[in-house]
């Protein structure tokens, strides 16, 4: 058996695009991935967005409609990948897009079947009327429940993101009131987290050990980024090391999945970093996408991986020796009398 090097750099999973594209990919590379026998078959799109809306929808059908053929049950797709990311001059395309989603979300939803039964996507939705133009990132769950007709009519089926990061987002969209959207599946109990909410790990925190999902689901459009210099040690693009590092100890630290997808190419001054990718319950990535694909993964056994990785230390039942749960305040307390 050969290990992996203890290293972050996730060389040894990387899976470029162009050498393994599926001769059938519709104009869209493939990669595929099998983990294991059985369990849950997730489809990534590590894919470019942009500010066109009406080329952002007719993107994302596209990739569902691969995701399907390829036998997908769950279909990622990064954040803002119904309008396209915030800019100084946004106001338009987010307008645009506005007008489009109910019908990009009703053919999704027209292709899901017994099979194929999620899909998540991400846009704003305006959180004020015209004297407040401000919005909420929204993460739709696109599922038998979902009615396109009424989408804001299904809120326990939209996550809005808790912490936009400084800058445009936090000039554009304020903080979603809810911190949590679970949702239970023939393959495991899953929760979503939408892109710099990562950064914070009381949120995955609250997911595996109050919801106690098997994965966490990430939507994305995490840039690239910034250097860090210490002496004669330089990071270049050290927000993308974050994405890395961030995605492996949330769960490692939880003992679950992160299953993240992250937008690539630029858009204005943004340069996306990729790298969308499964991490298993022991921080370990296993897959990674290079460059702008599809990336399949098979053979996802969620629970059974859980289990397994908390036979030796069980970071839930050691947490709960201690705390204990305040449900109604959503939060944890040290036992009064110790454990």
């Amino acid at each position: 058996m050969t290990s992996l090097p203890t290293t972050l750099l996730l060389a040894a999973v990387l899976l470029p695009a162009a050498s393994q594209e599926s001769p059938a990919a519709g104009g869209i590379e493939v990669v595929e991935k099998t983990i294991g026998a059985g369990g849950m078959t997730v489809a990534i799109a590590n894919v470019p967005i942009g500010h066109d809306p009406g080329q952002n929808g007719r993107d994302l059908l596209i990739h569902a409609r691969r995701a399907k053929q390829l036998g997908a049950n769950l279909l990622l797709t990064p954040e803002f990948g119904l309008s396209g990311g915030f800019c100084d001059d946004c106001w338009g395309h987010i307008a645009e897009s506005d007008a489009r989603d109910d019908a990009i979300l009703a053919e999704l939803k027209g292709l899901l079947d017994d099979r194929f039964r999620y899909i998540l996507v991400n846009g704003p939705r305006r959180a004020g009327g015209d004297d407040e133009p401000r919005f909420l990132n929204s993460t739709y769950l696109i599922c038998e429940d979902f009615d396109p007709d009424d989408p804001l009519g299904n809120e326990d089926l939209i996550y809005d993101k808790t912490f936009p990061p400084a800058g445009r987002e936090q000039r554009y969209t304020r903080s979603g009131r809810r911190d949590a959207l679970t949702f239970d599946t023939p393959w495991g109990r899953l929760g979503v987290l939408t892109c710099w909410d990562l950064g914070f790990p009381s949120m995955a925190q609250e997911l595996a050990m109050r919801h106690r999902v098997d994965a966490i689901l990430v939507l994305a459009a995490w840039r690239g980024g910034t250097e860090r210099s210490y002496g004669d040690v330089t990071r270049d693009q050290y927000w993308g090391y974050q994405w890395e590092v961030m995605n492996a100890c949330r769960a490692m630290e939880n003992q679950v999945w992160m299953l993240s997808c992250n937008a690539t190419g630029t858009q204005g001054d943004a340069e996306f970093f990729g790298h969308s990718g499964a991490w298993a319950p022991s921080g370990v990535p296993l897959a990674v996408a290079e460059g702008p694909s599809l990336l399949v993964l098979r053979g996802l056994d969620l629970p059974g991986e859980v289990a397994r990785e908390k036979a030796t230390f069980n970071h839930t039942s050691e947490f709960f020796g201690v705390y204990r749960q305040i449900p109604e305040a959503g939060t944890f307390s040290r036992h009064p009398e110790g454990p």
